[in-house]
């Protein structure tokens, strides 16, 4: 993955964590077009739960 990007981020720390994470993620494979691969955007939602 390049490019990481947070749209809607929460503050205090979450992004980061986010961010860290991701970076952590193993490889993705590649999407592909006519048997070559291409680049793809992924919008990957992430929920919190916070105990009350």
């Amino acid at each position: 993955m390049t490019d990481l990007n947070i749209i809607r981020g929460l503050g205090n720390g979450f992004d980061e964590e986010v961010l860290r994470v991701m970076k952590l993620m193993p490889e993705w494979e590649p999407g592909y077009l006519d048997g070559k691969p291409i680049k793809i955007r992924k919008i990957l939602p992430i929920k919190f739960s916070l105990p009350d």
